[in-house]
């Protein structure tokens, strides 16, 4: 691998969902991928994310007026060695180490206020591994950014 390629099995161009829920106490994201074009698959990407991601409960009828859909479509992604590379507003992180992977949005970092260490620990988090593991030099971390509608 070239260090600028995208990590094998991901696909540079993948289209993200999370169908926000606001209620008084929370807000739930649920992400789908899909390698097809979003226009295409986007009623059926929509339902999928609403009712049959199994991370997540279905929506409840009462919820259905405060939905807010966004797509995030990813640029190809850039594996880095140097984590002070990441620009916390613009990146979005994938990690990986062996079979445990994780991915956030550019987006997190900045709705959860959070500085590059913190997205460097909560990606890792989401990958199933230890939030220090992005330390440790058998790691890959790639960023990437999203233009996001």
């Amino acid at each position: 691998n070239s260090p600028s390629a995208s990590p094998p099995g991901v696909n540079p161009t993948t289209t993200r969902w999370r169908i926000l829920t606001a209620s008084s106490t929370s807000v739930s994201a649920r992400p789908i991928t899909s390698a097809a074009p979003w226009n295409s698959k986007s009623p059926t990407m929509a339902v999928q994310a609403a009712f049959s991601d199994p991370r997540f409960c279905a929506l409840e009828p009462s919820e259905l007026g405060d939905i807010e859909i966004e797509i995030s479509v990813l640029t190809p992604m850039e594996r880095i060695s140097d984590p002070s590379q990441i620009e916390i507003g613009k990146h979005g992180l994938y990690i990986r180490k062996g079979y445990h992977s994780g991915l956030l949005l550019p987006q997190v970092a900045t709705e959860n206020e959070w500085d590059r260490e913190q997205f460097l620990e909560w990606t890792c988090k989401k990958a199933g591994l230890q939030p220090n593991a992005w330390k440790k030099s058998d790691l890959e971390l790639y960023v990437f950014s999203a233009d996001v509608f």
